[in-house]
């Protein structure tokens, strides 16, 4: 693979995670800041919102319960 490939595939996995918001704080930040300057972010991340857009259609949003957003950084912190 090469430094292209690898560089590609770092961003696509980190804008995936924006997308999801799966992804700890730090690395939100650093694709957040990113976007701004860096076109492959900006694609990348775009495409990660048109393939999980349709799943946005087949469930309603759930407000997470008290605590859960501070539990799951926790939990990341950790690992």
């Amino acid at each position: 693979m090469s430094d292209d490939d690898t560089r590609k595939s770092a961003i696509s996995v980190f804008a995936g995670e924006v997308v999801l918001g799966t992804g700890n704080r730090d690395d939100r930040s650093c694709v957040e800041a990113r976007l701004a300057s860096d076109p492959l972010y900006q694609t990348e991340l775009r495409a990660w919102e048109r393939r999980l857009a349709p799943l946005s259609a087949v469930e309603k949003p759930v407000a997470p319960e008290a605590g859960q957003w501070a539990r799951r950084e926790d939990a990341t912190l950790q690992d």
